[in-house]
């Protein structure tokens, strides 16, 4: 991300955004899974070696898809990137892949949206990756923007607006 002035909310954090951005606010800690359809027994309680032998479908460029790519899924060959959360999701339920890999706030909030039980689904495989998800700024955004930006949370902190936003907001020390 080359372009100054930008925020992203919400994005998880990792070493190869890093240099990218300036990480503002920590909203949350999530943690990521697979997850397949319930009735898919064959799936159940697989280790992350036997899942490398079945399709999984992520979002294009998020956290998720860029982890599924350093554990060895392969795009077009068992990784099938999608557009967004529900196109994944969608696929998991009509069974054109095995699995998904996303955390708790996509699998509830996706499932909501599509009006789709969560007993359909479960977690699958005994892998779990734990991510931070942040408000970032883009690292050429100027110092005077990004001072002002950091005053006004840290005035949102001191006076428990953040708290009531959310009580695992943390600025970064």
């Amino acid at each position: 991300m080359t372009e100054p002035n930008v925020i992203i909310f919400s994005m998880t954090k990792n070493k190869e955004r890093n240099k990218h951005f300036y990480w503002l606010l920590k909203l949350q800690s999530l943690t990521y899974r697979f997850y397949s359809l319930a009735n898919r027994k064959d799936l159940k309680n697989n280790h992350l070696s036997a899942a490398l032998n079945h399709t999984v479908a992520a979002v294009r460029d998020s956290y998720a898809a860029t982890t599924l790519k350093k554990l060895g899924f392969i795009t077009g060959k068992n990784l099938i990137l999608t557009l967004n959360y529900k196109d994944a999701w969608q696929m998991l339920r009509l069974g054109r892949v095995d699995y998904t890999f996303a955390n708790e706030q996509v699998l509830a909030d996706t499932l909501t949206s599509l009006n789709i039980p969560a007993k359909l689904f479960i977690q699958s495989v005994d892998y779990v990756q734990h991510g931070d998800i942040y408000i970032a700024l883009s690292a050429t955004t100027s110092d005077k923007v990004l001072k002002k930006l950091i005053r006004s949370l840290q005035s949102m902190q001191y006076d428990g607006t953040l708290r009531r936003l959310s009580s695992t907001a943390r600025l970064p020390h």
